[in-house]
């Protein structure tokens, strides 16, 4: 057993952010991964710079392709990316019957160049690898195929306990191990969260589509049994290429048959008339309040372990830089000092954004019709500011709504009652199906 100043669990965009910056800093660290390939991507993954456009926990990213770097002004530090990217210029929300709204006017910011871009896809594999070669020139020590099966406090730090018997200590420990965190499970932290169903993606990677314009991001809003909403975005390592995928909270939806239905059927059929599959993508993640406090005894919590639902890019590296910076200066002065790290969560992000709105946007579909949604959408007719905040997403089209409600009100009266509906009912009874038929794991 080597004892170190920080184990980082985890190798996603938060841990090796972590991993390489305590690097950097001269900490002892070892980085812990249960998968062999660090960098292999598997699941479904959207791989989307939050956000190029518009600020997402107080930062505007930009990506610097001539230093192949992307860079966090507002924090003040700057990770490498040499990899692909692919600019897109609206994400454009479509209803079953093809009407539209637009967050950001694709026309206009076309025209502008990658100055009027809403965001940009990139290659996740490759940031990684960016990642992973720093971390290495600041030796740190790398462990794959360690599964973490308990984790605990010590008298002077913390310490993990892998699947093979192998111990690992630390003055610190990093937990940035996921929605599926055994560590949060290990230290009892889910219990305190609430449980509100899990999300189902299915979907793969499809070449030679004929999209109305392929530099677009889609969500299109189809009319199932259970109702969904299916992705299509550009891949940025391959131009030819996109991820589709259909997203669902109720696990027991026919969510493959759904997504051959889109493909093949109706509408948008046309767009897949002559498109391959590439490879099949999928992924299970739970919906769980955020973490109120990111800090246990000597455990520090980092990215989608204390996230409702995904830290993104973005939140993942830079909660791994804040928390590394708190716990550099913590084991100098004390561990009074990780309350910076507690502090800028709360308000970059607890106190900042509301998850619940985020779910009811995700709930909507499911309580209105097809014909509601053409509705509602056909009356949007300026296009919506270039967004892709997940969670300011909710607030520009129900502000959109809002200032459509007179129209509302005089055509379809018993529209308004069902978005109020939607708005107001506690979450726990909006969304209870859902919740009961989840895999919680908490």
């Amino acid at each position: 057993m080597k004892r170190y100043d920080l184990v980082v669990v985890g190798s996603g965009p938060a841990g090796l952010m972590a991993a390489k910056t305590a690097g950097e800093y001269g900490l002892s660290v070892a980085l812990l991964e249960r998968k062999k390939d660090i960098c292999k991507i598997t699941r479904a993954c959207g791989m989307m710079i939050i956000s190029l456009s518009g600020p997402y926990l107080g930062e505007r990213v930009i990506l610097n392709t001539e230093q192949r770097r992307l860079c966090f002004p507002s924090y003040g530090f700057t990770i490498p990316y040499d990899g692909p990217y692919r600019n897109f210029y609206s994400w454009q929300l479509v209803s079953h019957n093809g009407e539209m709204v637009q967050l950001g006017d694709y026309e206009s910011n076309k025209r502008k160049g990658e100055s009027g871009r809403v965001s940009a896809t990139y290659d996740k594999s490759t940031l990684l690898k960016c990642l992973l070669r720093e971390a290495q020139t600041n030796f740190v020590d790398i462990f794959s195929s360690k599964t973490i099966i308990d984790a605990r406090d010590t008298k002077e730090g913390a310490r993990v306990i892998t699947s093979d018997g192998d111990i690992f200590e630390g003055r610190y420990v990093i937990a940035a191990d996921g929605r599926i965190s055994r560590i949060a499970r290990s230290l009892g932290v889910n219990k305190e969260r609430t449980f509100y169903g899990t999300v189902i993606s299915s979907g793969a990677y499809m070449a030679d589509l004929d999209l109305p314009a392929d530099d677009v991001f889609y969500t299109i809003f189809m009319a199932e049994k259970t109702p969904m909403r299916f992705y299509i975005i550009p891949k940025a390592s391959d131009k030819s290429v996109y991820a589709i995928s259909t997203s669902t909270m109720d696990p027991q939806s026919d969510y493959p048959g759904a997504l051959e239905r889109f493909m093949t059927e109706g509408r948008y059929a046309s767009w897949f008339r002559n498109a391959r599959k590439v490879e099949d993508r999928g992924s299970v993640g739970n919906m769980l309040s955020p973490i109120m406090n990111p800090v246990r005894g000597n455990f520090v919590f980092i990215g989608d372990t204390i996230w409702f639902q995904e830290a993104e890019m973005t939140g993942a590296v830079i909660s791994g830089w804040k928390a590394v910076s708190a716990i550099t200066t913590a084991l100098k002065e004390g561990k009074e000092a990780l309350q910076a790290y507690v502090n800028w969560w709360h308000e970059m992000y607890f106190n900042r954004y509301d998850f619940t709105q985020m779910v009811r946007g995700a709930a909507m579909n499911a309580f209105l019709t097809t014909e509601d949604m053409d509705f509602l959408f056909s009356h949007i007719e300026e296009a919506l500011p270039s967004c892709l905040d997940p969670y300011e997403v909710s607030n520009l089209v129900g502000g959109a709504i809002a200032k459509i409600a007179p129209t509302i009100q005089k055509k379809r009266p018993e529209l308004i009652a069902k978005l109020m509906r939607v708005r107001t009912t506690p979450l726990s009874k909006l969304i209870s199906k859902n919740i009961r038929v989840g895999y919680s794991n908490t």
